[in-house]
């Protein structure tokens, strides 16, 4: 470890590893644009890995998380993150996955199960 740090290889990793992510969160914040509702708000909190989607009030995120969880898709539903019980119609996806198809799959058939609550 100490020679991986001493010849300057943690610095050109931390760099490869900054350039993934940010192509990842690119990926990630397209393919929501592209499938969720319109009305779908995206942002990327400062620090971490994750973006945050504000979705219409009308959608219970905790049924889409139930519906998520039967495809084998991970969201987390943001009223967790508030003590007041705000955020209630908003989620948390994590980008810190390589992206791949099955990622794009998985975000289309994620915009389509908040589609289909709004019908």
């Amino acid at each position: 470890m100490a020679h991986f740090l001493q010849n300057s290889r943690y610095d050109f990793h931390l760099k490869a590893l900054r350039k993934a992510l940010h192509t990842q969160c690119l990926r990630y914040s397209q393919s929501i644009t592209e499938y969720f509702p319109a009305d779908s708000r995206l942002s990327r909190p400062g620090g971490g890995f994750v973006l945050w989607v504000e979705l219409n009030p009308a959608v219970d995120v905790f049924k889409l998380r139930a519906d998520a969880m039967a495809q084998h898709i991970a969201i987390v539903p943001g009223k967790i993150f508030s003590a007041s019980c705000n955020f209630s119609h908003c989620l948390r996806i994590s980008f810190g996955k390589p992206w791949n198809e099955d990622m794009d799959w998985g975000l289309k058939l994620l915009g389509d199960l908040v589609k289909k609550q709004l019908k």
